[in-house]
């Protein structure tokens, strides 16, 4: 009998390391909702009916559900929140180009994620809370060129002379039962005393979420250097793949594409309770 108690027993731990390895090694790549996409395409959900109210939509892709907003404003639809692509335009400048990631991504589903400041806010929601271990990162081509460039409304990061401390900052925050964690990645950094450090994010770039803890919300945040009266000018947009995946499995393998916590040049991490 206690051999059978032990063997039972044995049996109960190998079935609960088996569940939690699954949902561990479960990555978010929107491959399966993108296998619906046409080439250089990205989805938007259905049309509100009533004008100038953001209206909330939402997709799934694997244990996770992203948000969308969408506002009527007659002649046309807007859109923030998150979408996801396969569009490889990394030429185009302006806001109709504001669905294509900038780094590599030949074939690939990535998300897009629009951070407007008026209709809500972006979020992932998982079925069940779990430590997240981290997530890709880069720059849509819509925010990569205004930031090298400047566009008539947003500046040219740095100024003409290369030396104003501009940066773009994403905020990323874990919520959970207990607790509510956040850490921030920087997107651009131009605050540096040699400007020859200065960068815009333009590689598929690793974040390590681990440090959240036990979540099962992310919700995402950004601001700029670059404002006026009405909010940040640079735009608030980014993508991102390969959710829960890990440091060595880039979306599109890229040398020098990994940025851990602590690597003052690409990543400022913070924590927040």
């Amino acid at each position: 009998m206690n051999k059978m108690n032990k063997l039972t027993k044995i049996f109960m731990v190998l079935n609960v390391i088996t569940i939690l390895t699954a949902t561990a090694s479960a990555v978010i790549d929107l491959e399966d909702v993108g296998a619906a996409l046409a080439p250089e395409s990205h989805w938007v959900g259905e049309a509100p009916d009533a004008l100038y109210t953001p209206v909330e939509r939402t997709f799934s892709s694997g244990d996770a559900g992203f948000n969308q907003y969408l506002t009527d404003w007659g002649s046309m639809v807007s859109w923030s929140g998150f979408t996801y692509s396969n569009k490889t335009d990394t030429t185009t400048e302006g806001y109709t180009n504001d669905t294509s990631a900038y780094a590599e991504t030949p074939g690939n589903t990535y998300g897009i994620c629009y951070v407007d400041g008026y209709s809500g806010t972006p979020e992932i929601n998982f079925n069940a809370e779990s430590v997240i271990s981290g997530v890709w990162i880069t720059n849509t081509t819509y925010a990569y060129l205004s930031m090298l460039n400047g566009d008539g409304l947003a500046k040219k990061f740095g100024g003409d002379s290369g030396n104003d401390p501009d940066w773009l900052k994403l905020t990323i925050t874990g919520t959970g039962n207990e607790s509510s964690e956040s850490l921030d990645f920087m997107l651009a950094d131009f605050t540096f005393e040699d400007n020859s450090r200065d960068y815009i994010i333009d590689t598929w770039t690793w974040l390590d979420l681990s440090s959240l803890g036990q979540i099962s919300k992310l919700t995402f945040a950004m601001s700029s250097t670059d404002n006026n009266d009405y909010g940040m000018v640079t735009p608030s947009y980014f993508a991102l793949d390969n959710i829960n995946g890990s440091a060595d499995a880039a979306p599109v393998p890229e040398p020098a594409a990994i940025a851990l916590l602590g690597l003052g040049a690409f990543l400022a991490a913070k924590r927040k309770k």
